[in-house]
């Protein structure tokens, strides 16, 4: 640090975690906001993510303002999910309140939020962003967290992706199909919609985004389609070629079948050969045996490259950590925001890995043992590790060639360092 024009000590930009099993709301607030206090200090924060799963999800209208009396500031966003992540620990169908919150001098954040009946146009989006708080060339980093169900996400992503300045990462919910999913933005709870938190000033933030699915067979090129049905690979029914594909499993691939199968589309169809990063994974939601069609869950027309893809773990573990060693050559990030997809959980790595350790194990000065197993009133803190916090989605946003996507299988990770 160092003084500023004033004599002032300008304190340097910090982050803190909070992660909390209580499934009473006042006491999950409570103990996040004792974690993250010591953090990031007395002054207000600059802005802040927030995740709840399990029962705490029904009292996310007490929790929200509740933690932006705490910090300060109402330029916080967050959602639902059927999991949370904090520091080393990953809270999966339980009740879990995860906080991440940044200090920052010259930092401006600001939330803002979209539902289906009040999707700007293109020409607007970059006002209704970063309204009046954040000026445009300053203007860094755009996260959304968005509901599938209750809002065409394609649109007003792209169009945020196209207006706005710096990377576009986010999450597409995945709670409950019967109801819409809990977003927050400020002291407000929404049902279903977008919700987004622009950042400005002296702040970088890098993306990372993370694969986890490894292709089987052989690209194949979509002859007959509509809207999310593929009727036809390679003039023949979808259905059958899938058979075919399917039978030519070794035994090691047939056991990754249990979470189904997943079909990747190439971002960039006119690439001669096919590798790391270069398919936007859906997944096969169901198949029609009278018509030979499948359904994928995004929408899809004929003319694109597509290859079957399986869930695994190895290839998971292999891509985060390669992405991770790149990561390592600059300098220490002050915090980190994880948003994963809900099948990279303990069901796909166990109890030795996760996405998060991966992270833990990148960066952090200590390197013993986790805090998994600390899910009572106080969570051990100690010095040297890297803030983070995040959830579990449906889908991830992040970059890939050709703009921003939604990637399914896949992990994305905001590391935040000083501007």
């Amino acid at each position: 640090m160092g003084p500023s024009d004033h004599g002032e000590l300008i304190r340097p930009p910090v982050m803190g975690w909070g992660l909390s099993g209580h499934q009473d709301p006042d006491l999950a607030c409570q103990h996040v906001i004792e974690q993250v206090r010591p953090q990031i200090g007395p002054s207000a924060a600059s802005f802040a993510f927030v995740f709840l799963s399990g029962e705490l999800q029904r009292h996310a209208g007490l929790i929200a303002p509740r933690l932006c009396e705490a910090l300060a500031t109402d330029a916080i966003v967050g959602c639902g999910s059927r999991g949370v992540v904090g520091g080393r620990s990953t809270l999966v169908e339980r009740t879990g309140l995860a906080l991440l919150a940044g200090t920052m001098p010259e930092v401006s954040a600001r939330a803002f939020a979209f539902g289906a009946d009040d999707l700007p146009p293109e020409a607007d989006v970059m006002d209704r962003v970063v309204g009046g708080q954040i000026g445009v060339a300053s203007h860094r980093a755009t996260f959304v967290l968005a509901d599938p169900s209750t809002l065409p996400v394609r649109r007003p992503i792209e169009s945020i992706a196209r207006a706005t300045s710096g990377p576009v990462m986010g999450a597409l919910t995945d709670t409950a199909r019967d109801r819409p999913a809990i977003l927050v933005a400020g002291p407000r709870v929404r049902a279903g919609g977008l919700v987004g938190l622009a950042i400005g000033g002296p702040i970088r933030v890098d993306v990372v985004m993370a694969q986890g699915a490894r292709p089987v067979g052989t690209p194949l090129v979509v002859t007959k389609a509509h809207r999310n049905l593929i009727r036809q690979l390679g003039g023949r029914p979808a259905i059958e070629v899938l058979r075919e594909v399917a039978h030519t499993f070794k035994p090691r691939d047939r056991n990754l079948l249990g979470p189904g199968l997943f079909l990747g589309v190439a971002i960039d169809e006119y690439r001669d050969r096919f590798g790391r990063g270069d398919f936007a994974i859906s997944r096969i939601v169901g198949g029609d045996e009278p018509t030979g069609s499948i359904a994928i869950d995004s929408e899809i027309r004929a003319g694109r490259t597509v290859q079957v893809h399986l869930l695994d773990p190895e290839s998971a573990r292999s891509d985060m950590s390669l992405l991770l060693d790149a990561q390592k050559l600059h300098e220490r990030p002050i915090g980190a925001l994880l948003l994963a997809d809900g099948a990279r959980g303990p069901a796909l790595f166990g109890d030795e890995w996760s996405d998060a350790i991966g992270v833990a194990r990148a960066f952090d000065h200590d390197q013993s043992g986790t805090d998994a197993a600390k899910m009572g009133y106080e969570i051990a803190q100690q010095a040297g590790r890297v803030p983070l916090a995040g959830c579990f989605g449906s889908a991830e946003i992040g970059p890939g060639p050709g703009g921003v996507k939604a990637h399914g299988l896949a992990a994305c990770l905001a590391l935040f360092r000083e501007g």
